[in-house]
């Protein structure tokens, strides 16, 4: 299974590979991409290939998390997480196996507590075929983004 993840926020878009460490945790990992403006979906889909490609498993687990993530940051221009992590953002998780591409929408519960898939209220996944098009993986992502939203008030 390959790992991904997609963020949405203010007319753009952020990605990430994700590899899992050797002590079982999924950590965010190269390549990273940054859409904005007017967005071809044709080469959305194949970053979205791209980064999914780049998972790994067996990844030494970092010592310290301190510095984590800045690599990304300062790949895709940002300052902080809390960027993509504001009230009005939106996340997918994206996940590949030998047969298909999944793309998981996710609710956002609110800047301190991140994005969750509720049992509460569940988000259908969009499946691909392993063969779709870039073209079909990039408009699939953007559907997944706007089948994600914001509920804090469900959640304690």
């Amino acid at each position: 299974m390959k790992s991904a993840s997609a963020n949405y926020t203010k007319g753009k878009i952020y990605l990430n590979s994700n590899s899992l460490s050797k002590d079982g945790v999924w950590l965010q990992s190269s390549p990273y991409f940054k859409f904005e403006g007017n967005i071809d979906t044709e080469q959305l889909g194949k970053a979205v290939v791209e980064i999914l490609k780049a998972s790994k498993t067996g990844v030494p687990h970092p010592k310290s998390f301190t510095d984590f993530g800045k690599d990304f940051l300062v790949a895709v221009g940002l300052k902080s997480f809390k960027q993509i992590q504001e009230d009005t953002s939106k996340f997918c998780s994206l996940k590949m196996s030998d047969k298909s591409i999944e793309i998981m929408p996710y609710q956002n519960i609110g800047n301190k507590k991140g994005f969750m898939q509720l049992n509460t209220n569940p988000i259908e996944s969009i499946i691909l075929s392993h063969t779709a098009s870039y073209k079909e993986l990039g408009e699939a992502l953007l559907k997944g983004f706007e089948a994600s939203f914001f509920k804090k008030e469900d959640v304690g």
